[in-house]
């Protein structure tokens, strides 16, 4: 795939298979309140860029590190840590890309009760299914 796609930057229908199936299963993960919630958040850290969004605002930074906070806070708690970083990764524009390289991984907080199951969590009764050793990808491959 990492081939197919040249690390995900080449526009071919690997790519774009990918990020569709990415982006359907995080959607799917997260719930409509929380997707309102993560737009809202998006807003605030688009807020805090330069007009090319070459870069940050020098008076937006502190916005921006607590933009970055409530997005992870709200996305871990429904997808897990790995995830979240893979999904902002994704999204990001370079300048917050480098930020969250720089950044730990988000910790998990644990989901309300009325919120869904994170997704890593979703197959867990099923006992015929474990899931694949990848950072953060809703892989799942039957046992042998």
């Amino acid at each position: 795939m990492y081939n197919l796609t040249s690390g995900l930057r080449r526009q071919v229908p690997a790519t774009i298979a990918f990020h569709t199936v990415w982006a359907e299963t995080v959607s799917e993960s997260i719930g409509e309140e929380a997707a309102k919630a993560l737009e809202s958040v998006a807003d605030r850290i688009n807020a805090t860029l330069t007009d090319d969004e070459r870069a940050v605002r020098e008076d937006g930074l502190g916005d921006l590190d607590a933009a970055l906070d409530e997005y992870e806070r709200i996305l871990a708690a429904r997808v897990g840590p790995r995830a979240t970083r893979l999904d902002m990764l994704l999204k990001a524009v370079n300048p917050v890309a480098e930020i969250l390289r720089q950044r730990p991984l988000p910790q998990q907080a644990p989901a309300a009760p009325s919120e869904p199951a994170p997704a890593s969590d979703r197959y867990r009764s099923r006992p015929d299914r474990r899931p694949r050793d990848s950072p953060g990808l809703m892989c799942y491959v039957s046992r042998p």
